[in-house]
């Protein structure tokens, strides 16, 4: 099953390694995550000093999940630090796939997405 979200009601098809860091932000919704934890959890620590692919990788994803990518009201950017998801937006958007999301979460996480998107992973979580 490929990697996607659903915005309102729409599927939108994410390669899997857009769909890293959408899974590592809406575990972290509402946190500021640096671009230093993004690219050391998507990519691996030996990418820490690249931070012109989580740039490039946010702004496809803005393109394909914002309704106005220029004014992003979901992906934050926060200056010089990182970025943020909005809580809101983890509310507008269910996630699939949830392989790649238990790779980023630890235990009390993943009860949380389990009960805030249950009924998208299919099965329930212990």
């Amino acid at each position: 099953m490929a990697p996607s979200v659903r915005k309102r009601g729409a599927t939108i098809h994410l390669t899997p390694i857009e769909y890293r860091p959408m899974a590592l932000l809406i575990a972290n919704a509402g946190r500021v995550l640096t671009h230093r934890q993004i690219l050391r959890d998507v990519w691996g620590p030996s990418h820490i000093e690249s931070p012109h692919y989580v740039r490039v990788y946010m702004g496809q994803l803005r393109l394909k999940l914002e309704d106005d990518p220029a004014q992003p009201g979901h992906l934050i950017t926060e200056t010089a630090v990182g970025y943020r998801l909005v809580v809101r937006f983890a509310r507008n958007f269910s996630l699939r796939h949830s392989a790649c999301i238990s790779l980023a979460l630890r235990e009390e996480r993943a009860k949380l997405l389990q009960r805030l998107f249950g009924r998208f992973f299919g099965k329930k979580m212990p």
